[in-house]
């Protein structure tokens, strides 16, 4: 059997996990203030909390409250720290890969990875924007628009060295789009595209 083409990886990177920032500030915050909250209504650790018996803390019913109000305390501080768990391995298995001729991008989400392929020189136009938390960590929110009928805007969130990236992209669509012979493409075609939700 005659093996397939092949492709030659230019570019393979993932998000800035930085673009998280702040999430993960938040969790932390969260952890502060209700271990803060927690000492001040309950001066022990949790598990002498926990030992108290269901009786007892009904007959004294700000026992019982304070009870209440540290385990949703709690609750809040796993809930924060499963999110930022998450976030951080959404960040490192998420992949934007450029091969000689096309763009991979492979989304991580909780549900699976979704890959999305498009074609190099299908891609129309580049436009590049950076967040102040961009400035400070150095990555780059990359918005290309393409004539695939499937994908018309393509969206990459935090990339790192964006700039390098985005001249990259630039030439190797336009050496593709001569490998293929298609024409340059019309700004009219990109405003038709831009203008579609």
């Amino acid at each position: 059997m005659q093996q397939g083409h092949q492709r030659q990886v230019i570019w393979d990177d993932h998000p800035s996990i930085w673009q998280y920032t702040p999430a993960f500030l938040t969790v932390l915050l969260i952890i502060v203030l209700g271990h803060a909250i927690q000492t001040v209504l309950y001066p022990y650790p949790w598990h002498a909390v926990t030992s108290i018996g269901f009786s007892q803390a009904l007959t004294n019913i700000a026992v019982y409250w304070k009870i209440i109000l540290i385990y949703l305390i709690y609750f809040a501080m796993v809930v924060g720290v499963l999110q930022a768990i998450y976030l951080y391995i959404k960040a490192f298995r998420t992949r934007y890969q450029l091969v000689d001729d096309q763009l991979i991008i492979r989304r991580f989400s909780l549900m699976g990875i979704a890959e999305e392929r498009t074609e190099l020189y299908r891609i129309v136009d580049f436009t590049m924007t950076q967040s102040l938390l961009g400035v400070l960590f150095k990555f780059s929110h990359i918005r290309l628009l393409s004539t695939d009928r499937a994908r018309h805007v393509i969206r990459l969130s935090a990339v790192r060295n964006g700039p390098t990236f985005l001249d990259l992209i630039r030439r190797e669509t336009e050496r593709c789009r001569q490998a293929k012979g298609v024409r340059e493409f019309t700004s009219g075609v990109v405003g038709d595209i831009d203008d579609e939700k």
